[in-house]
């Protein structure tokens, strides 16, 4: 004879399955923040040992400013604060994080032998602006810096949140991922027939 369960225990996510959804949702949810975290962190270090060099010194004190601003944690910059007004403006809660991956991406490129990323059967070829890079961030310290004293006196707004999107705009256009080397057969037919489904 099957255990009955009331409705409670059937609708709910208690019990063995509740709890073990409960469990996995958990734990992605942790290795999400870990990875997070230890990305942040990554970001962070490998600019901070290049500072000798102006974009690594500018996506830092991105970083810097960042922490500073209260729209994240202040024991973990790389999580909004969802009572804070970061969740209502997620692009400038955001913008700093950009900032300095972009300018760890790059060095990192620079600094490569490779001038290209393969994934799977994509090659991709990395051109970068590193005179545009470098105003593009010019840009976003200096809006840090003015929005840490604009946040002083005043609240967060949308027209400042439209400037952290320009400013985010402007650092998308700096790199630029290029297919290359990407032979049309069949599964480049099949990547695209799951591509529209």
């Amino acid at each position: 004879m099957p255990d009955k369960m009331n409705k409670d225990e059937r609708g709910s996510n208690t019990g063995p399955r509740g709890e073990a959804s409960k469990e996995l949702s958990f734990y992605q949810s942790g290795n999400m923040a870990s990875r997070q975290e230890s990305n942040y962190q990554e970001t962070k270090e490998f600019l901070r040992s290049h500072r000798n060099i102006r974009l690594a010194r500018l996506g830092y004190n991105c970083l810097e400013l960042h922490e500073r601003l209260g729209l994240c944690y202040s024991d973990r910059p790389w999580t909004i604060d969802p009572d804070g007004e970061g969740t209502r403006y997620q692009l400038v809660a955001t913008l700093a994080q950009d900032a300095a991956t972009k300018a760890h991406f790059y060095l990192m490129v620079a600094t490569s032998p490779r001038r290209h990323l393969v994934y799977g059967q994509l090659r991709l070829l990395v051109g970068c602006d590193a005179e545009r890079l470098e105003m593009a961030l010019q840009r976003v310290v200096s809006f840090l810096q003015n929005l840490a004293l604009y946040l002083a006196v005043n609240r967060l707004n949308q027209a400042i949140n439209n400037q952290a999107k320009d400013l985010l705009d402007d650092l998308k256009e700096t790199i630029v991922l290029r297919l290359d080397d990407f032979p049309i057969d069949q599964n480049a037919l099949e990547m695209f027939r799951s591509a529209n489904v």
